[in-house]
């Protein structure tokens, strides 16, 4: 072995291997140049580079997905779900916490979530994971404000667990779209989680309180109408 080389298990790889300490310098280089048909091939060479972390965009497969490249995507899922038969690649965070699924899921792209997901779900245990705020690939669709479409399907296949939509403040996703002033995602939401009126983030605020405080929830016309029955119903 070239004594240059070396087996280490660098902050941002979460494997050993034996390679040149430029080759993840190399690979990342072609990841930021978008030089996707390079980067397929080394994904198809090693484990390894799917693991390699480029500062502030996370993995080869973040970047795909934040660009958009819905092609490309799927073409990397494929390698990581088939090749090596190791699917961390999925579960690799940036360092904010998100996954390529938080991202996916914040920007609405439904088609990348359910090619991240597996077409029958069998990866939906990604749909649980936390960022370092708490907030689940769910929470961002919400965080998002317009993504309903994915909103619904991320929903669907945990229809009644509460925990992957609440934060670490305790602030639920009901919290979030009236605080953002989503109110047509609020409509959803109170009708799916039909607790979550009531329930109190850390500052013991409930969704219901931060609704007396935006006035603009009852500028129009058909958004009061919507909202009085709302209060209605769970404050009489």
């Amino acid at each position: 072995m070239d004594p240059n080389n070396s087996m280490i298990q660098h902050e941002d790889e979460d494997i050993p291997y034996y390679y040149d300490p430029q080759d993840a310098n190399a690979f990342r280089l072609i990841v930021l140049e978008e030089k996707w048909e390079e980067v397929i091939k080394k994904y198809e060479e090693h484990v390894f580079f799917h693991k390699i972390r480029i500062k502030g965009r996370g993995t080869a497969l973040h970047v795909a997905v934040s660009n958009g490249n819905e092609d490309i995507v799927k073409r990397l899922v494929d390698v990581i779900v088939k090749k090596h038969n190791d699917q961390s690649g999925l579960e690799i965070k940036t360092e904010k916490g998100d996954t390529p699924l938080h991202l996916a899921a914040y920007r609405g792209f439904t088609s990348m979530c359910e090619c991240i997901i597996g077409k029958n779900g069998e990866r939906k245990h990604l749909i649980r994971d936390q960022n370092e705020k708490g907030e689940t690939p769910l929470f961002c669709t919400v965080l998002a404000g317009i993504n309903k479409k994915t909103f619904l399907y991320l929903h669907h296949f945990f229809p009644s667990d509460t925990s992957i939509a609440i934060n670490n403040v305790g602030a639920t996703i009901l919290h979030v779209a009236i605080r953002r002033e989503t109110f047509d995602m609020a409509n959803i939401i109170m009708y799916l989680y039909p607790n979550f009126h009531s329930m109190e983030d850390k500052d013991g605020v409930s969704p219901l309180e931060d609704l007396a405080t935006r006035t603009s929830a009852f500028k129009s016309g058909i958004r009061l109408i919507w909202w009085k029955e709302f209060l209605y119903r769970h404050c009489k």
